[in-house]
């Protein structure tokens, strides 16, 4: 008999999916059912597992008392059929189900109905996104107390929220969540009531996000400086002495990549790095993988050289697919790394060296140049006739290596273990990437990436994406106007790609590595990005 169901009211954080706690992220994953809200990051979802119901559940703006209403009392009979057929429901929750999220309610109904229910909280936005932006809740100095509200008006009879006189005198941090559309109201409620005009105060849009947005004012401006700054939902407002400090301590908007927009080329499985790296500097990240990267079937080639392994003096590999799927060849007909105990290991790239060595074999020749000469340099004037060599590769590398090695006299095997396919319905996404997204840079990370991106990018929208800097417009060497953001390669043969088609400002990882050619975006846009957003004084 299948236990009882369960429903976890989990709190998913102010706003960066990396702030959801570590029980949070543990309730996610092992769910059947997950009911989200609408502010809730949508990274946070790729973590649900495969074959669990996903479905939003979230208000919407302007929704009428009626609606929500009845919005809210189905969520409840949701979270219950679902848990009394067994199953393990997420009421997946912005900041913390608690703090003006209506989990109470919820929690009240479940206990109501003999449903077992678990609170995960969750990091609040009233405290976190202040600190986004510089603004501590508390400071021994200027405040010893918060007072968190709701911008909303209380609907409940025996609503007990401060007046505005009380919020007025109250000398400590004030925190209005779902405040940004009641500022005007609100502002004049607390200067009638007798708040000082110049208190300081700061509205802050998509907190602790790359997308974060703040503008600083005294309570008398705060409404009109919101306003001219294109300040919209989500956004909390902070009143208090604590906001002069936003200047001095706003750690966030410092990092070095924060305001530049990068779009990830590489498929899904190998950028979880390189877009952490860019996350971590302070970038908003867009994944858009242009190719994947597909097995070939095992031929009469791979087999013959897996039964064949010790007679090879080397092996080289050029990239991690190709360790990765030749080390899958060899497990599958009951082989390892002892059959290759003669052979001396080679590895093109960092990367790839990384990948052998996971497999704890030690690489006996590494280039940490990206490319098939700079394997070539390391070989030197080694002796290589009557050598035997495995290669295994892409089914559409270049010829370099093989052929100058065979020209040395070694006897090489290549053995095409993978081959590159454009992503489905690359068109279409980049159309909407192009035409609805700024773009600071693009990264390459091999010359399969950039065909498929500019075979598939449409011309017209190439030239009018909207970037951070409209004065980079350059003029390329036949003197047309260039795109306006900047392509990031991996290395100079991608570069070499990449000249066929985009004639704009280009960037060379120096160490053709993932960590290399995120070094290089930060020491372009370092002396480059725009000043934090904030407007106000």
């Amino acid at each position: 008999m299948r236990p009882a169901g369960i429903v976890y009211l989990v709190g998913a954080g102010p706003g960066d999916p990396k702030l959801i706690t570590l029980r949070g992220m543990e309730c996610l994953r092992k769910a059947d059912v997950v009911l989200y809200d609408a502010l809730v990051p949508r990274a946070l979802l790729a973590e649900v597992r495969e074959g669990a119901t996903v479905q939003h559940v979230g208000s919407r703006f302007g929704e009428s008392r009626a609606a929500k209403r009845r919005r809210r009392a189905r969520i409840q009979q949701l979270m219950a059929a679902h848990a009394r057929r067994g199953r393990v429901v997420v009421r997946l929750k912005g900041g913390d189900p608690f703090v003006f999220g209506r989990g109470g309610e919820e929690a009240e109904f479940l206990h109501r109905n003999r449903v077992n229910f678990e609170v995960v909280p969750g990091v609040t936005s009233a405290v976190a996104v202040p600190s986004s932006a510089g603004i501590p809740a508390t400071h021994r100095n200027l405040s010893s107390a918060l007072l968190v509200l709701t911008g909303h008006k209380g609907s409940a009879r025996n609503d007990k929220a401060p007046s505005a006189q009380d919020v007025a005198a109250f000398r400590g941090t004030v925190v209005y969540l779902m405040g940004l559309h009641s500022l005007d109201r609100i502002a004049r409620e607390l200067l009638a009531a007798g708040m000082p005009p110049n208190r300081p105060a700061a509205a802050i849009q998509w907190g602790t996000t790359a997308d974060q947005k703040v503008v600083r004012s005294p309570v008398r401006d705060l409404a009109l400086r919101a306003k001219t700054a294109g300040i919209d939902s989500p956004a909390i407002v902070v009143v208090g002495p604590v906001v002069t400090l936003s200047e001095r301590l706003n750690w966030f908007e410092r990092k070095p990549l924060f305001g530049v927009s990068v779009v990830v080329t590489r498929p899904l499985e190998q950028s979880r790095a390189m877009v952490e790296a860019l996350e971590e500097a302070g970038a908003r990240v867009t994944a858009c993988p242009t190719i994947r990267v597909q097995a070939l079937r095992e031929g009469a080639p791979l087999r013959r050289a897996l039964r064949e392994l010790e007679t090879y003096d080397y092996v080289i590999f050029t990239s991690a697919n190709g360790v990765r799927y030749f080390f899958e060849a060899m497990e599958r007909i009951g082989r390892d790394a002892r059959a290759m105990s003669r052979a001396r290991m080679v590895a093109i790239g960092p990367e790839t060296a990384r990948a052998i060595e996971a497999r704890g074999i030690r690489t006996d020749i590494r280039a940490d140049e990206f490319v098939a000469e700079g394997i070539l340099k390391k070989l030197g004037a080694r002796r290589l006739a009557g050598k035997r060599i495995l290669i295994p590769r892409a089914l559409d590398a270049r010829e370099v290596l093989p052929d100058t090695l065979r020209a040395r006299g070694a006897r090489v095997d290549v053995i095409p273990m993978y081959r590159t396919l454009t992503e489905p319905g690359l068109a279409a996404r980049l159309r909407r990437l192009l035409a609805d997204t700024r773009i600071d840079c693009v990264t390459f990370t091999s010359s399969s990436t950039v065909r498929a991106f500019f075979e598939k990018a449409p011309r017209g929208l190439m030239r009018r994406a909207p970037c951070m800097a409209p004065n980079r417009v350059r003029r390329g060497i036949r003197g047309r106007a260039s795109p306006r953001w900047v392509a990031a390669c991996i290395g100079p043969v991608t570069a070499r790609a990449l000249r066929e088609y985009h004639r704009g400002p280009t960037l060379v990882a120096k160490s053709y590595a993932a960590a290399g050619l995120v070094d290089e975006i930060i020491r372009y846009f370092r002396p480059r990005r725009r000043p934090p957003r904030r407007s106000g004084g």
